[in-house]
């Protein structure tokens, strides 16, 4: 259950007057105590969602790096919506561009574990391709 930083301070306040009565037991008075830390730290907490909420944070800038100088440079961007008059992107295109995504992932899972290996456990071995 999340509450406001105020209702986290009013509980905070609470614990630490439990913890300054004589008439509690000493072992719950030092819980008491921990619990007004807690309390205090989820208050402070709050502060800063709330305040971080308020203000919209700008978005990251993306870099290229060595890997994604191929990608467009839109490609991180949040997709905007199409208007009814854009034309779609033809078929050709979108399945070039899942071939090309789907070539550079083989190519870094090879590069990064190295060729995969046969059920027996050995190397697979490269077989030309026949035409």
């Amino acid at each position: 259950m999340a509450l406001t930083a105020e209702q986290y301070s009013d509980l905070a306040s609470t614990c630490d007057d439990a913890a300054a009565d004589i008439l509690v037991p000493s072992e719950h008075r030092a819980s008491f105590a921990k619990k007004a830390e807690l309390y205090r730290l989820l208050a402070r907490l709050a502060a800063k969602q709330r305040v971080s909420v308020q203000r919209p944070k700008p978005g990251p800038k993306i870099e290229a790096g060595p890997r994604q100088q191929s990608l467009p440079p839109d490609f991180f961007r949040p997709a905007k919506k199409r208007a009814k008059d854009d034309p779609e992107t033809p078929a050709y295109r979108l399945a070039l561009m899942h071939l090309a995504l789907r070539w550079r992932l083989f190519k870094l899972t090879t590069e990064t574990f190295g060729k995969p290996e046969t059920s027996d456990g050995e190397p697979r071995q490269s077989t030309p391709l026949s035409h």
